[in-house]
C-alpha cells in the first residue's frame, strides 16, 4: 500500500500543514497538527469539520484567550506524580501552562452554546486557580523561588543579606585601610563562594588568611582575610539553610502539582487539539473558503476552487467535479498549462478535508473517498535502474495492489515515456481497469486515442485546459466537455518556423485528421461562447445582488437615522415633560405660599391651577404623538374602526373603509376624508372630551365635587409620575371639600409608600394619615384625612 507519507509527499500536503499551523498560537497547536493524518471514515471527517466550523464561527467573534504561553511540560508533571521534583524555570512555565488552560476553558464556557462540540473538549481541560496562584506566588519567570514562598525563606534571606553586607563592609574598610599597597587591584571578588581580595605575590606576608587561588601568571594570590571567615562561614552556613528551604518549597510544590500531573498532561493535549482546531478556522477565514457539504461518497465537486500552495492573487480559480453522476476525468491541454495543478488540487482537497481543514473554494460538496493514490510527476532512479516510464509502471502497480471501491486515483500523463501507440493502449487498459474496481479516477494525457476513448465511455467525462490562440499562452482555465485540441502547427507557425516546414507538416496530418481538428475547435468555440454567456449572465446576477443589497443597507441606515431622531425627540419630550412636571410643582408650592399669607382666595387659586394643569396635559400629549410615529420600512394593517392620524392635516379620525384601490376612507367628526395609505399612521383612540369653554371660576367647586374620586391607585407607576398623581388627586379632592381619601400603594419594596408617606407630611391641607386596618387594604394602602 502506497504509505501515507508518500501520497503527502506527492501532493506538497506538508506545505499545507506547515501554512495552517502558522496560525496556531502555541507549539502543542503546531505538534498536533503535524501529527493529524488524513481520514477517509465520513464520520470522522464530518466531526472534523464541524468543530472547525465551530471554531470558525467564534473566532470571527474575535477576543480569543491567550494561551501561546502553554509549554509541554507533560514530562515534568507525570514525573512529579511518581514523586519526582520539578525545578524552578519548569515550574513556572507549569504555572504558565495552568493560566493557559484556565483561559481557555473560560472562553469555551463562554460559548458552549455556539461551539458545543469544542465545549466537549473544553469542558475536561483542568481549572486549578489555586495551584496556579500558588506556583505564581512561589517562583519567579526566571525560576528564582520568591521570599513570598515560605516565612522561613524569606527569614533566610533577609539574615544572608544582613550578613552579606557586613561581610563586605568588612572587606571595604581592608581594601581601604591596612591591605591597599599589597593588592594588585583595589576590589574583593570571590573564589569558590567565598568572598577574597586579590594580592599581589611578592606581598602575600602582609595579609593574613586562606589562600583559595592564583592567577596564571603567578602574579596575584586570591587570598580570604583571616577577619572575614568567621563571617564567611556564618554566611555560608545561611546559605545552605535558604538552599534547604528552597529544595523543600519545590518538593512541596511538586507534590501538588503531582497529584493533578495526570488531568494536567491530558488537559495539555486537549489544548493542543482545540489550539489545531482554531488555526484550522483561522485559515479558513483568511482563504475566504467556504463550509464543506458532506454527501454520499467517493465524490468531489469544487466552484472557484484554489489551489492552497498558490497566492491567491495570481491563483486562477477552477471549477472541477470527480464521482457521483461526473464519473470519472480526462484532462487534455497544453504543457504548463494547469493540467498537473488541478489533479494536485483534488488530492490536496481530499487530504484537506479529512483534517478538518476547510480548502479555499466558493463551494465545495464532499463524499469522502477511501482513500487518495497518485503518480505524478518524474521519480526515475539512477539507483534502482529505474526510467521515468518504469517509475511511472511501479507506481501504478502499487495502485492496482492498494486501491479499493471510491478511492481516488491521480494519474499524471498517463502512458507516456514510452511508445505513443503502445502507451495510448496501456493506458486505456489502466483507465478502464480501474474504473470496472470503482475507482474515482482523474488523469491526464496527450494522447487523442484515450481523448477519443473517453468521449466514447460512459465512465468518463472530458475536460480541457484553455489555450488562448492569440497569445500563444496558457488562460490556466478548465474546461469542461472541451476537446483539448492540440495546437502544435499553430505555435510552430507562430514561433517563426518556415511556412514552407509547417505547410509541409499541414499535409503530412492528413485531411482526416484535419477534419476532426476543425469540428473540435468548432466544439471548443461553441464552449467558449456558451462559457461567455453564462459568465455575462452570472455578472448581471452579481450586480443585481449589489444593488439589492446596497438598497437594503441603505434602507436600513435610514431606518436607524430616524430611529436616532426619534429617540432624541423623544429624550427631548421626556425632559420637556420632567420640566413642565417641576414647573407645576413649583406652581403649587407658590400658590400655598401665597394661600398662607391670605394673598390669593380659593377662585383665584383654582384658576391657576387648572392652568398649570393644562400645560402639563400638552407636554404630555407631545409625548403621545411622538409615539405614533411608524419607523421608516414599516407598515400596519388599517381596518375598519381603527383610530388614525392624517399626517398631513394632523387630523384625528377613524377607518370607516379600505377600498381595494389602497384609498382609505376617515370619519373626522362631521366629515368623511379619502386619503391615501402613506398619509395615515395608527395612534390610540383619543380619550372623548368635551370641547373646551371658558368656565366661571365659581362653578370649578362644583364641578370638582363632582367629579372628585376618594381613592387613587399608585401601583405599576414610575416614582416621578406618582407623585404628579398625587398632586393631582389631594387638588381636586380639596377642591372637592372631601373629608377623607384612600391611597392604594401596594406593599412591594415599600417605595411607592414612603413617596406616599414623604407626600402627605408635606401637605398642609392633610390633618392626618394613617395605614389601612383590615378589610381596607392592610399595609397596601394608606388613608389620608383633610382639614375642613
Amino acid at each position: 500500500m502506497l504509505e501515507r507519507p508518500r501520497i503527502e509527499s506527492v501532493l506538497e500536503f506538508e506545505r499545507v500543514i506547515e501554512d495552517v499551523s502558522a496560525r496556531c498560537a502555541s507549539l502543542l497547536g503546531v505538534e498536533r497538527l503535524r501529527e493529524t493524518r488524513p481520514s477517509f471514515d465520513a464520520e470522522t471527517v464530518t466531526g472534523r469539520l464541524q468543530e472547525t466550523e465551530e471554531a470558525r464561527l467564534i473566532v470571527s467573534l474575535g477576543d480569543l484567550p491567550a494561551i501561546g504561553a502553554a509549554r509541554d511540560v507533560r514530562s515534568h508533571v507525570l514525573d512529579a506524580a511518581k514523586g519526582g521534583q520539578i525545578g524552578g524555570e519548569e515550574m513556572f512555565r507549569v504555572g504558565e501552562s495552568l493560566a493557559a488552560l484556565s483561559r481557555l476553558r473560560a472562553f469555551l464556557l463562554h460559548h458552549r452554546e455556539r461551539a458545543p462540540r469544542l465545549w466537549a473538549k473544553g469542558e475536561q481541560l483542568p481549572y486549578l486557580d489555586s495551584l496556579e496562584k500558588q506556583i505564581f506566588k512561589t517562583v519567579a519567570p526566571d525560576g528564582t523561588v520568591l521570599d513570598s514562598a515560605s516565612p522561613e525563606l524569606a527569614r533566610l534571606r533577609s539574615q544572608r543579606r544582613t550578613h552579606q553586607n557586613r561581610l563586605i563592609a568588612k572587606l571595604q574598610s581592608l581594601i581601604s585601610g591596612p591591605f591597599r599597597s599589597a593588592l594588585q587591584e583595589p576590589l574583593y571578588t570571590q573564589r569558590g563562594g567565598r568572598y577574597v581580595l586579590p594580592v599581589k605575590a611578592g606581598h602575600q606576608g602582609q595579609v593574613k588568611g586562606i589562600v583559595h587561588d592564583a592567577s596564571a601568571s603567578g602574579q596575584t594570590v586570591y587570598i580570604e582575610p583571616e577577619a572575614v571567615i568567621a563571617e564567611s562561614n556564618k554566611l555560608r552556613e545561611i546559605e545552605a539553610y535558604e538552599t534547604e528551604e528552597i529544595d523543600r518549597i519545590l518538593s512541596e510544590l511538586s507534590r501538588k502539582v503531582g497529584e493533578h500531573g495526570e488531568e494536567i498532561a491530558a488537559g495539555l493535549e486537549s489544548l493542543g487539539e482545540i489550539d489545531a482546531t482554531l488555526a484550522k478556522a483561522k485559515y479558513a477565514l483568511d482563504r475566504n473558503a467556504a463550509t464543506p457539504t458532506i454527501t454520499g461518497k467517493g465524490r468531489l465537486a469544487v466552484r472557484q476552487g484554489h489551489h492552497p500552495l498558490i497566492p491567491m492573487e495570481v491563483s486562477v480559480p477552477l471549477d472541477i467535479e470527480v464521482g457521483g453522476r461526473a464519473r470519472s476525468l480526462l484532462i487534455t491541454g497544453p504543457n504548463t498549462g494547469g493540467k498537473t495543478v488541478a489533479l494536485k488540487l483534488l488530492g490536496l482537497y481530499a487530504l484537506m478535508m479529512g483534517c478538518g481543514m476547510f480548502p479555499p473554494a466558493s463551494h465545495v460538496e464532499y463524499g469522502p473517498f477511501s482513500g487518495v493514490y497518485a503518480d505524478i510527476g518524474d521519480e526515475q532512479s539512477l539507483q534502482q535502474s529505474l526510467s521515468t516510464f518504469s517509475s511511472h509502471l511501479r507506481n501504478i502497480a502499487q495502485v492496482f495492489r492498494d486501491a479499493r471501491e471510491s478511492a481516488l486515483v491521480l494519474l499524471d500523463e498517463i502512458g507516456a515515456g514510452t511508445d505513443p501507440r503502445e502507451g495510448a493502449a496501456l493506458g486505456r487498459a489502466i483507465l478502464e481497469d480501474l474504473a470496472e474496481r470503482g475507482c474515482v479516477i482523474a488523469a491526464t494525457t496527450h494522447f487523442g486515442e484515450l481523448k477519443d476513448f473517453a468521449f466514447g465511455s460512459g465512465r468518463f467525462s472530458c475536460a480541457a485546459m484553455e489555450f488562448d490562440e492569440k497569445t500563444l499562452a496558457p488562460t490556466f482555465r478548465l474546461v469542461a466537455g472541451a476537446s483539448g485540441a492540440s495546437h502544435a502547427l499553430e505555435i510552430a507557425r507562430r514561433f517563426g518556423l518556415p511556412a514552407k516546414t509547417v505547410d509541409s507538416a499541414e499535409r503530412y496530418v492528413g485531411s482526416e485528421v484535419r477534419e476532426e481538428r476543425s469540428k473540435a475547435k468548432s466544439i471548443d468555440a461553441n464552449l467558449a461562447a456558451a462559457r461567455e454567456e453564462r459568465e455575462e449572465a452570472e455578472r448581471q446576477r452579481q450586480e443585481a445582488e449589489q444593488i439589492k443589497k446596497r438598497a437594503e443597507e441603505e434602507l436600513i441606515a435610514l431606518r436607524e437615522k430616524v430611529q436616532k431622531e426619534r429617540r432624541e425627540q423623544a429624550a427631548a419630550i421626556e425632559a420637556a415633560l420632567r420640566e413642565s412636571r417641576e414647573q407645576y410643582r413649583e406652581l403649587l408650592d407658590r400658590v400655598r405660599a401665597l394661600e398662607a399669607t391670605g394673598t390669593i382666595g380659593s377662585t383665584e387659586r383654582e384658576e391657576v391651577i387648572q392652568s398649570g394643569r393644562r400645560l402639563l396635559e400638552k407636554a404630555e400629549q407631545s409625548r403621545s404623538l411622538a409615539a405614533d410615529v411608524v419607523p421608516v420600512g414599516e407598515s400596519v394593517a388599517l381596518d375598519v374602526g381603527m383610530t388614525v392620524r392624517i399626517v398631513s392635516t394632523g387630523q384625528v379620525g377613524t377607518v370607516v373603509r379600505v377600498a381595494k384601490s389602497g384609498k382609505i376612507t376617515v370619519q373626522v367628526g362631521m366629515f368623511k376624508v379619502t386619503a391615501d395609505r402613506q398619509d395615515l399612521v395608527p395612534v390610540a383612540a383619543p380619550t372623548p372630551t368635551r370641547p373646551e369653554r371658558p368656565q366661571r371660576a365659581s362653578s370649578l367647586s362644583l364641578q370638582k365635587s363632582l367629579q372628585a374620586s376618594t381613592e387613587i391607585n399608585l401601583r405599576r407607576l414610575r416614582a416621578e409620575d406618582a407623585e404628579l398623581e398625587l398632586e393631582k388627586f389631594f387638588d381636586d379632592a380639596v377642591l372637592a371639600n372631601l373629608h377623607s381619601v384612600r391611597i392604594v400603594h401596594g406593599k412591594g419594596t415599600g417605595t411607592l409608600k414612603r413617596i406616599v408617606l414623604d407626600f402627605l407630611r408635606r401637605r398642609a391641607d392633610v390633618e392626618s394619615y394613617r395605614e389601612g386596618g383590615a378589610g381596607e387594604g392592610g399595609a397596601g394602602v394608606t388613608i389620608a384625612y383633610l382639614k375642613p
